[in-house]
């Protein structure tokens, strides 16, 4: 059975949707996590949690949620730092010791820095979901600069990066200097089912 390691430090992929840090990324975990089950694979989500929170939630056979614990005992915010999301992976790391995964995939590039901070050897897929390029061309940022030399050294570093649409390809290509042929575009969909449109009525 083949087995992947999701990490997505900046959302809960359980969180009730529309509460902080709880957004499209988090229904995009969730919606892959069950698209894998239904192929057979094994997933194990790993995710930051607040204090007194259920640490490790069995969700359905095969898909497990691990919580790691930041020091301020508050989930993910603004606040937390590169040098402590390197703490945390270390963390990680002890948290999946010793299990064996087929490949790793990390949600947004806080996420990656914490799988590279556990030297796994296993293959990293990296899906960024916003780039600091596009946070760039609105807001003059050293914060942002220095986030953008992190993610073309994560892009290097991953075996394969999903890429949400062509103008982001673009700038991982063009801009980060990525190779072409480890990018892949997988757009984020609704599914159209879930929803009705009503004409409108006079």
């Amino acid at each position: 059975m083949d087995r992947l390691l999701i990490v997505t430090l900046n959302g809960d992929p359980l969180a009730d949707l529309g509460s902080e840090h709880a957004g499209g990324q988090c229904k995009y975990v969730r919606e892959l996590s069950r698209h894998l089950l239904l192929k057979g694979w094994s997933i194990h989500i790993v995710t930051l949690g607040g204090k007194g929170c259920q640490q490790r939630e069995p969700v359905a056979p095969n898909l497990v949620v691990s919580r790691l614990i930041r020091p301020s005992g508050i989930p993910y915010g603004y606040d937390v730092t590169e040098d402590e999301v390197r703490l945390i992976g270390r963390a990680m790391g002890q948290l999946v010791e010793g299990q064996k995964f087929t490949a790793i995939l990390a949600c947004y590039w806080l996420s990656a820095l914490a799988v590279l901070e556990m030297d796994s050897p296993l293959p990293l897929v990296t899906t960024f979901c916003s780039l600091a390029r596009f946070k760039m061309s609105a807001a003059d940022d050293d914060g942002l600069l220095k986030r953008a030399e992190a993610e073309k050294m994560i892009g290097e570093r991953s075996q394969a990066i999903i890429a949400t649409n062509t103008a982001e390809r673009d700038i991982l290509e063009q801009e980060y200097g990525l190779p072409a042929e480890r990018i892949h575009v997988v757009p984020r969909g609704i599914d159209i089912t879930a929803f009705t449109c009503i004409a409108q009525t006079r």
